[in-house]
């Protein structure tokens, strides 16, 4: 019987075996790469946060009470009623308030008429500037500096005094064209306006004009409290009248058209706890942060604390600014700042502490004349892990305020070349493992 033959197998060359495993090997390093990456990261990578500047508060909330000395403005008619100036503006005694029209007059009428008569000033006022006495360089800085304080005053919740330099503004426009351009003669423009004044003045029917009993702020918000609350409770008001007031209503009178504030300086009153009241120091400046109102906040003085009444005290703040949102408050829901910390905002989670072995010296002693062999004393010191480039430093702080969620540091001064405080801008370490002074980081 014929012996069967067993094939014999094919070698393999070496060059094709690499190249069935060699994706395979690479796949696998690929892995082991990424799982490396991923661990390096999460044991010795770090997670930073940049130190910024903020500002918290303790605050207590309370109600507050306006006191002003106002006088009530009547209105008493029948037809259509026109403001002539804007609500909390300056006015004069005698200035004219608002007007009545007519049955049919059209208000739009009167408004065309104010400002046209705005604009024909204008021209007047640059024909009687001469051109040669003017410098375009100086009125340019003079525009640019006007234009920034408007903006500046709008920004900060200061209408007002935004307003005011309006007019200045545009006063300066004009002289600065009159040194441009020379003085103007009567143009078609300026022609058109004077007719068009002609034609609205020969039509409209004014039935009275209401006017300012005195100089002030014209406020359109007018209520039943101008006799109640008064300045004087400001000046010798106890806590218990205070108090009383505050829980007392008073009904606006029928037909008002606003009221005149005619002083300056006018106050808020509230009824803290003596230990809260405490906190505030008289003269000194203080923040309340008002509900609903533009600017979030209004920076007052504390004039007067008042003697104690039931564990309470009345406070006194004085205010010089006005506005209509404020003419117009009464009774607000607000919360004095009893404390303000404003410092660089650090996650808690960034604190650490570190010890350290200080030589111990004399007091005032140059830290060049410390011998080498002085004794030492370990200290604990409290501070944060920063990041310059890829090298860790630890940096000192000085705790203001702190929150389960972050605390408030003091910006401390920097020695000269030497950073060794918390300072603004610093990435700061929230998150990482195994860090010291020096070390370097992914």
């Amino acid at each position: 019987m014929e012996e069967k033959k067993t094939p014999k197998k094919k070698k393999v060359p070496f060059i094709t075996k690499w190249k069935t495993w060699l994706p395979l090997l690479i796949a696998a390093l690929s892995i082991a790469l990424v799982v490396y990456r991923v661990y390096s990261l999460a044991a010795y990578g770090v997670t930073t946060q940049t130190a910024l500047r903020a500002a918290e508060y303790k605050t207590v909330k309370t109600t507050l009470l306006a006191l002003r000395e106002e006088v009530l403005v009547p209105r008493r008619a029948a037809g259509e009623v026109v403001p002539a100036v804007q609500d909390a503006q300056r006015v004069g005694k005698g200035d004219a308030l608002a007007v009545e029209l007519s049955a049919g007059q059209q208000a739009a009428d009167y408004l065309e008429i104010q400002r046209l008569k705005k604009d024909l000033l204008r021209y007047e006022a640059l024909r009687s500037v001469s051109a040669d006495s003017l410098n375009v360089g100086k009125l340019d800085e003079q525009a640019e500096a006007l234009f920034l304080t408007m903006l500046g005053a709008a920004e900060n919740g200061r209408p007002q005094d935004a307003a005011a330099q309006k007019e200045i503004l545009l006063n300066t426009l004009t002289a600065r064209q009159a040194a441009v351009s020379g003085k103007p003669t009567d143009n078609g423009a300026e022609i058109a306006m004077r007719a068009r004044l002609q034609e609205l003045e020969a039509r409209l029917k004014v039935k009275q004009t209401f006017t300012a009993p005195q100089a002030g702020y014209f406020a359109k918000e007018a209520d039943g409290w101008a006799a109640a609350a008064n300045t004087a409770l400001a000046v010798s008001g106890s806590t218990a009248e205070i108090q009383r007031l505050l829980g007392e209503t008073h009904a606006p009178p029928d037909g008002l058209l606003g009221k005149i504030i005619h002083t300056h300086r006018w106050y808020f009153v509230a009824v803290l706890e003596s230990a809260q009241a405490a906190l505030l120091k008289e003269g000194e400046p203080v923040r309340l942060l008002i509900d609903g109102y533009h600017a979030g906040f209004l920076d007052v003085t504390l004039e007067r604390v008042c003697e104690p009444f039931e564990g309470r005290q009345a406070v006194v703040f004085s205010c010089m600014g006005m506005d209509a949102e404020l003419a117009a408050m009464r009774l607000v829901e607000a919360r004095v700042v009893l404390e303000e910390y404003v410092g660089l905002k650090i996650d808690r989670d960034a604190v650490r502490t570190q010890r350290r072995e200080v030589p111990v010296t004399e007091a005032g002693m140059d830290p060049k004349d410390v011998p080498e062999d002085a004794q030492t004393e370990t200290v604990i010191e409290k501070g944060v892990y920063v990041r310059y480039g890829n090298i860790v430093h630890f940096r000192r702080i000085d705790v203001l305020y702190e929150t389960p969620e972050f605390v408030i540091v003091r910006e401390l001064p920097q020695k000269e070349n030497e950073r060794v405080n918390a300072a603004l801008y610093d990435e700061v370490i929230v998150q990482g493992r195994g860090l010291y002074d020096g070390r370097i980081v992914e």
